[in-house]
C-alpha cells in the first residue's frame, strides 16, 4: 500500500507531461497540414519542399483555428529560389492574411556577384559584376517578375498563378542572386478546396491519463 502511495505522484505528472508533448505534436501536424493545403490549393503547379510554423503552444494556435507565420520552401525552379511567407491564415475562413513570396534570380549568364552593403552590413539594390557597379531595378506585370540592371541581361521569372502580386519595396543584391520580395494581401482559397464543415479543433486527451 505504501509502495502505490508513492509512485503514483511520481507516475501521474509523467503521464500529464507526455500527453502534453503528444498533444503538442498532433497541433503541430495539424497545422503544417493546413498550411500545405493551402498553398497547393492557391498554387497547384508548386510542391512544398521545407516547412517551419511558428507559434507555440501549437495547441492554441490549433484551438484558434488560425496559423500566425509559417515559413513555406518551395522546389526550386529552372531560374529563380521561392520561399514562401503565410500569415493570418484561417482554413476554416477560407483566407489567408497575407501570402508574400521572396524570389532570388541567378546573376546572368552565370556572373557571380558581390554585393554592396551599407556601414550596417545590409543589402543594397547594387552589386559588382565583372568589376562595375550595377543597380537592380524589379517590376511585376501579372505573372512575369522583371529584374533589370544596368548594362547588364535583365532577369525574368514567372510567378505563381492564383494570386495578384505586386512589388514590396527594392530589389536587394546578394551572393545568391537578386532577391525580390512580392506580396498579396487578402487570399481566397479556392472553394472546391474549402472543407465542408470545419474539423474539430480540441486538443486530444491523453492516453490514460484524465488530463
Amino acid at each position: 500500500m505504501r509502495t502505490s502511495r508513492v509512485i503514483v505522484p511520481l507516475v501521474l505528472p509523467l503521464l500529464l507531461v507526455g500527453g502534453g508533448l503528444a498533444s503538442e505534436q498532433l497541433a503541430k501536424r495539424t497545422l503544417e497540414d493546413d498550411v500545405r493545403t493551402a498553398v497547393t490549393s492557391l498554387y497547384p503547379e508548386e510542391r512544398v519542399s521545407a516547412m517551419n510554423v511558428r507559434g507555440r503552444p501549437y495547441v492554441v494556435s490549433s484551438l484558434n483555428g488560425e496559423v500566425s507565420t509559417a515559413y513555406v520552401e518551395l522546389a526550386p525552379g529552372r531560374d529563380a529560389r521561392r520561399q514562401l511567407l503565410v500569415q493570418e491564415l484561417r482554413p476554416d475562413e477560407g483566407k489567408v492574411g497575407r501570402s508574400r513570396m521572396f524570389v532570388t534570380l541567378p546573376y546572368a549568364d552565370g556572373q557571380q556577384g558581390k554585393p554592396q552593403l551599407t556601414r550596417n552590413d545590409a543589402y543594397t539594390d547594387r552589386a559588382t559584376v565583372d568589376g562595375r557597379t550595377v543597380t537592380y531595378r524589379a517590376s511585376v506585370d501579372g505573372r512575369t517578375l522583371t529584374v533589370r540592371g544596368t548594362g547588364v541581361d535583365r532577369l525574368r521569372t514567372a510567378l505563381p498563378e492564383g494570386t495578384s502580386w505586386s512589388m514590396v519595396g527594392t530589389p536587394a543584391a546578394t551572393e545568391r542572386g537578386v532577391l525580390v520580395e512580392v506580396e498579396a494581401d487578402e487570399v481566397r482559397l479556392p472553394a472546391r478546396r474549402l472543407r465542408e464543415q470545419p474539423r474539430s479543433r480540441g486538443a486530444p486527451r491523453c492516453p490514460g491519463s484524465p488530463c
